[in-house]
């Protein structure tokens, strides 16, 4: 795993547990079935097919929460930084995704648009940031449990739109270049 600064080795990492991600960012249709509105207030262009962005950290504790109620699980999280990565890494050659790199999008793009690995994941890398947990003993880029945001949005430079790529940002700041993606556990085979 990068360690998220320029120059420096990665950082051997274990995931402890077997996971599923979502195949996209989450849609603002797929917000919207879940919490009942679009908040994406301030968000052009809109669309069922666009990421959510202008979404808070908080706010997205709050999804998870009510769509574990819908499904009567604990099961659906954020990814934690090493998963995202993990994923965001995975076999095969991607297309890049939706940063400012001369593709056909100078704003969101719908989910699905970028392929990224031959693992069936879009998107990982650009559209949005997505939020991702850390644990507090890291203490890595976003200071002892601070949230963090990966993989660079439609508006970052390619230097930014990479795995190791993360930026800190406030609980409850939200900004329409930030949304996040699904992940749920699995259990393990014995």
């Amino acid at each position: 795993m990068g360690s998220g600064k320029k120059g420096e080795p990665p950082i051997e990492v274990t995931i402890p547990r077997p996971f599923c991600m979502g195949t996209t960012e989450v849609s603002q249709k797929q917000w919207e079935e879940i919490m009942g509105t679009n908040t994406a207030k301030d968000m052009e262009p809109r669309g069922d097919d666009l990421p959510m962005g202008s979404v808070t950290y908080v706010e997205t504790k709050d999804f998870f929460r009510r769509l574990n109620a819908l499904e009567q699980t604990n099961a659906y999280r954020l990814p934690t930084k090493e998963e995202w990565e993990y994923a965001a890494r995975g076999p095969g050659d991607g297309e890049g995704g939706n940063c400012l790199r001369g593709d056909d999008y100078s704003e969101l793009a719908p989910t699905g648009t970028f392929r990224n690995s031959d693992w069936g994941l879009y998107d990982m890398l650009g559209n949005v940031w997505e939020w991702v947990d850390q644990p507090p003993s890291l203490g890595l880029m976003g200071g002892q449990g601070e949230p963090i945001r990966a993989g660079g949005a439609f508006d970052s430079s390619p230097v930014n739109c990479q795995p190791s790529t993360r930026s800190p940002r406030g609980r409850d700041r939200n900004n329409k270049n930030t949304g996040f993606r699904i992940v749920r556990e699995i259990q393990s085979i014995p």
